[in-house]
């Protein structure tokens, strides 16, 4: 199986897993969306709509719930590459630009920027799907470990 197939498969059923064995984990209450990969580009899109429970008191996406879906994107990129069934966050690094409302879909794209034997670099771009523009930013390192289910 060539590489593409090995990521896609790879993205679909790890998403497909937050809706079933991560049900009621915060994994799997964002409700996370596959969109598409290129494992030539070392890229994975994920897609997020923003629900009620995911709002701050003034009723846009709290930043805390952007950052999980960010983690999210990147831990399936970090994990494919790893090989590893757990590969933990050591740094992650948010900018947040614009506000994300109620119902409206993020859309976070994220990059393996280096793909060490000790840890993972990655970038994420997250964008509004009502108009395509950025919305947040981050990069984040992943320490890949011993397998772990």
């Amino acid at each position: 199986m060539d590489g593409q197939r090995k990521l896609m498969d790879y993205g679909i059923a790890t998403v497909n897993e937050a809706a079933t064995v991560h049900e009621g984990t915060v994994n799997g209450m964002i409700e996370p969306a596959f969109m598409e990969c290129s494992f030539e580009q070392d890229t994975i899109t994920i897609s997020f709509r923003i629900l009620k429970w995911e709002t701050n008191r003034i009723g846009i996406l709290h930043g805390g719930i952007t950052a999980a879906a960010f983690d999210y994107t990147m831990g399936i990129l970090a994990r494919f590459y790893s090989e590893m069934t757990f590969c933990p966050t050591v740094s992650l690094e948010m900018k947040y630009i614009r506000p994300v409302e109620l119902g409206e879909v993020l859309i976070v794209k994220a990059r393996a920027i280096s793909k060490g034997r000790k840890v993972i670099h990655l970038t994420a771009e997250g964008t509004l799907q009502s108009n395509g523009k950025v919305a947040a930013s981050g990069a984040a390192i992943f320490l890949v470990t011993e397998k772990r289910t």
